[in-house]
């Protein structure tokens, strides 16, 4: 019996033995693991305060923004109106609220010159109404603008949209009609030519060469706004030969009743239809209709 109990017992033993050498393992390992992590995570939190500890000493070294010396703007600084640069003003003329656009509008105005490469990159962007509102600009700076502003003008009378080759027309013809070629020869005879004047020569020589051309081929628009604007174009052109009048002539005959009425009254004002042209002209102004 003795001998039995042992060799139970011995039994007995081994199993535990064993049973330990497997669950054992199972149950210290993920806490030895933690251990490990916790110690790992305490070294990346030394040694990243340590980093801070340096950036700290680092920022401490610089020079405060309030202790430096003030320094001038650099020579190619952008202008700026009402504390915007400019080119915001040129953005600012594509935004759909009239407000915002009018003081847009207003500040290109004072800018000048310091606008025109804006509005020629404005006058080739996707959003119609910004294209529309930068042909408007340009034309408002009248000689200002330079030859590039000049053709830019001219060059938007072929635009996909018609309002925008509406307002292209209209600010061709403004511009050509403005007394620029008073002002340069007052400039020449009052004073030395100066640096405005010859760009004031190249921006009309630029504009007579091309808007006759622009505002007769814009009879032939397949829009009726257009072709009412080319009408009154010619009409209001200091210069007009007679190609340009019999085209204009020939438009009685358009599709539309609208576009004929306004030609009749665009040739009413070339004085070129006798006495029945001031009856017509008295009650209006000299342009189109207002609800075109």
């Amino acid at each position: 019996m003795l001998h039995h109990a042992t060799a139970r017992d011995v039994l007995k033993s081994l199993c535990v033995t064993g049973l330990c050498s497997i669950v054992l393992p199972a149950l210290v390992t993920p806490a030895l693991q933690a251990q490990d992590q916790a110690k790992d995570l305490e070294g990346l939190e030394k040694r990243l305060k340590a980093l801070e500890e340096k950036l700290d000493d680092v920022l401490r070294s610089l020079p405060r923004d309030d202790a430096r010396e003030p320094s001038s703007p650099p020579l190619s600084a952008e202008p700026v109106y009402d504390g915007k640069p400019a080119s915001y003003w040129v953005r600012a003329l594509a935004d759909r609220n009239g407000e915002r656009a009018d003081a847009a509008e207003l500040a290109v105005g004072a800018l000048g010159e310091a606008a025109v490469d804006g509005l020629l990159v404005a006058v080739k962007a996707d959003d119609r109404v910004w294209r529309r509102r930068a042909v408007i600009a340009l034309g408002a700076l009248v000689e200002r603008g330079g030859e590039r502003a000049a053709k830019a003008i001219v060059d938007a009378a072929k635009d996909v949209h018609p309002l925008v080759r509406c307002s292209a027309l209209d600010a061709a013809v403004r511009s050509l009609t403005q007394g620029a070629r008073e002002r340069i020869e007052m400039g020449k005879s009052t004073r030395p030519i100066e640096r405005d004047v010859p760009a004031l020569e190249a921006y009309v020589r630029t504009l007579e060469a091309t808007v006759p051309a622009a505002v007769v081929a814009a009879l032939d628009d397949k829009d009726l706004r257009v072709r009412i604007r080319a009408a009154w174009g010619i009409a209001n052109l200091p210069l007009k030969d007679a190609p340009s009048v019999q085209r204009l002539r020939a438009r009685l005959a358009d599709v539309d009743p609208l576009v004929r009425r306004e030609v009749a009254f665009a040739l009413a004002n070339l004085n070129v239809d006798g006495p029945t042209r001031r009856c017509r002209c008295s009650s209006r102004s000299s342009g189109p209709s207002s609800r075109i």
